[in-house]
Formats: structure tokens, C-alpha cells, sequence
């Protein structure tokens, strides 16, 4: 929490009626914060992302 509150997160006891919500300014600074490494728009326009999905062949409440 002190990491998020660190990177600009406003939690429900600090925010006001005139207050900006900064919640994108803020997750970027705590990635910064997490990773080490700026994350920029250049950052992600230039990087190719991979991912994927498996379905778990034993979660909880399956037949076997």
C-alpha cells in the first residue's frame, strides 16, 4: 500500500468533489516503482507482447 500510495494512488479518505482522478498517471509511476524500468508510449508502441491461456486440468470443483 505505501508503494501505491507512494506512486500517486488517491485512496477513498483523500479524494474530494474538485480532485483529477489520476489513476493512470498513478499505475505507470508504480510500474516505474515495481519493474525499475520507465515504461514510455515509445515503450509500448515498440515492444511485440505475447501471451496466452491454458485451462487448469485440475481447479477445484472439476470431475475427474
Amino acid at each position: 500500500m505505501d508503494a501505491m500510495h507512494h506512486s500517486g494512488f488517491q485512496f477513498w479518505d483523500e479524494t474530494s468533489d474538485t480532485a483529477e482522478p489520476l489513476a493512470t498517471e498513478a499505475a505507470f509511476a508504480l510500474a516505474e516503482h515495481l519493474t525499475g524500468g520507465r515504461i514510455t508510449p515509445e515503450l509500448l508502441q515498440d515492444t511485440t507482447f505475447v501471451c496466452g491461456s491454458a485451462e487448469s486440468m485440475n481447479h477445484p470443483g472439476s470431475e475427474e
